[in-house]
C-alpha cells in the first residue's frame, strides 16, 4: 500500500489538486453542514429554502455539458483556473448580502466553478499510470475530504459560540481567503496533461452529434449505473437539504451535536476511501459498486447520493470514448443523470 501511495503521490499535479482542494476544504466543511440552517436564518421558510436548492441543482443541469467542452478545447489547466476563480467569487457574494434570496447569485456561480471537474478528473487520470487510477483518485478523495473529519464539529462550536449568522460568515470570509490563494497555486503550479487541439471546420450540430454516437459505445453496466445513482440521488435530495433544519428544529439537537454526528459519518467514509480504491484495482470495479450501493441507503446523506456519478467519472478513462469528443460524451452521462 505504502509503494501504491508514493507512486500516486509523485505526481506533482495530484500534489497541487490534492493540497490546494484540502486547504478549500479545510473552510468550506466548517459551514457547509449548516448551510441550509443559514439561509433559514436570514428568513427563508422551507419552501423556500426548497426553492433555492432546486434552482442551484438546475443550474448545474445546464452546465453539466459546457464544462465537458471547455475541457476538451482549452485543455486541463486553463479551466481549472477559470473555475478556481467562479468559486472564489462566491464567497463574495454571500458575505456582501444578508437576504435570503441574495444567497443565490452565489450558489449559482459555485455551480458554474463545477464545470471544472471534468478537468480536475482528467487531470488526475492522466497524470497517473493506468494501474494507480483508482488509488489515486481513492488517495484525492480521502485527503480532500478528511478535513470534516473534525471541521464539522469545530464549525458547530463556532456557531454554537457565535450563533448562526455571525459563525457561518466568520467561516466564509475564511474560505474566501483559501479560494483565491487557490486560484494563484493553480494558475502557477499545475502542468497542463492536454495539448488542446485546433477546432476542426464542423457545425456545432455536428459535434453534437459525434457526442451522442459515441453515447451508444458505452457499455450497458454503465447506463444501469445512470439509473442507479439517479434515483439514489432523488431519494437523498428530497431530504438532504432539510436534515439540519429537522435535526435542531425539530429533534432538538445543538449545531455542535449535528457536528458531532457528521464528523462520526465522515470519519468512516473517509478512512475507508484509500482501501476501497486499491482493492477496486486489485478484484475490479463491479464488486465494490455492488457494495457500495447495497450500503448506500443507510447513510441519508448528500455527498453519499453522489458516489456513483464519482465512479462514472472515474471510470472514463476505461470506456472506449473518442479522445477528441470524451469528456463532451461523459458530460452528456452527466447531464442525462442529473
Amino acid at each position: 500500500m505504502l509503494g501504491v501511495m508514493r507512486r500516486v503521490f509523485s505526481s506533482r499535479n495530484l500534489v497541487v489538486i490534492t493540497l490546494t482542494q484540502s486547504l478549500f476544504m479545510l473552510t468550506a466543511t466548517l459551514w457547509w453542514p449548516y448551510w441550509s440552517l443559514y439561509i433559514v436564518e436570514l428568513g427563508a421558510s422551507k419552501a423556500q429554502l426548497g426553492m433555492l436548492f432546486m434552482l442551484e441543482m438546475s443550474s448545474q443541469l445546464l452546465l453539466q455539458l459546457p464544462g465537458g467542452v471547455l475541457t476538451d478545447r482549452l485543455g486541463r489547466k486553463k479551466v481549472i483556473v477559470i473555475g478556481s476563480i467562479f468559486r472564489a467569487l462566491s464567497p463574495i457574494i454571500y458575505l456582501s448580502f444578508r437576504a435570503w434570496y441574495m444567497v443565490l447569485p452565489g450558489m449559482v456561480l459555485t455551480q458554474v466553478s463545477s464545470m471544472m471537474m471534468p478537468a480536475v478528473n482528467a487531470l488526475i487520470a492522466e497524470s497517473m499510470a493506468a494501474e494507480d487510477r483508482a488509488a489515486g483518485f481513492g488517495a484525492y478523495r480521502m485527503m480532500t475530504w478528511m478535513p470534516m473529519m473534525f471541521t464539522a464539529l469545530i464549525g458547530g462550536v463556532i456557531v454554537d459560540r457565535l450563533g448562526v449568522v455571525p459563525g457561518v460568515r466568520l467561516c466564509i470570509a475564511l474560505t474566501l481567503a483559501v479560494a483565491w490563494f487557490n486560484v494563484f497555486a493553480r494558475w502557477r503550479f499545475l502542468e497542463d496533461t492536454y495539448v488542446a487541439k485546433p477546432p476542426r471546420e464542423e457545425s456545432r450540430r455536428g459535434r453534437w452529434k459525434a457526442a451522442w454516437r459515441e453515447l451508444r459505445t458505452v457499455p450497458r453496466s454503465i447506463w444501469v449505473l445512470i439509473v442507479v445513482a439517479s434515483l439514489s440521488s432523488f431519494s437523498v435530495r428530497v431530504a438532504g437539504s432539510f436534515m439540519v433544519v429537522y435535526a435542531t428544529e425539530v429533534l432538538g439537537l445543538s449545531p455542535t451535536q449535528w457536528g458531532v454526528i457528521t464528523t462520526l459519518t465522515s470519519l468512516v467514509s473517509t478512512l475507508l476511501t484509500i482501501p476501497s480504491g486499491i482493492l477496486s484495482d486489485r478484484i475490479g470495479r463491479k464488486p465494490c459498486i455492488v457494495v457500495s450501493r447495497v450500503l448506500s441507503p443507510m447513510p441519508p446523506r448528500r455527498r453519499e447520493a453522489r458516489m456513483c456519478q464519482k465512479l462514472l467519472e472515474r471510470m472514463k478513462p476505461s470506456i472506449c470514448i473518442g479522445e477528441r469528443t470524451r469528456l463532451t460524451t461523459m458530460q452528456m452521462l452527466g447531464f442525462i443523470l442529473s
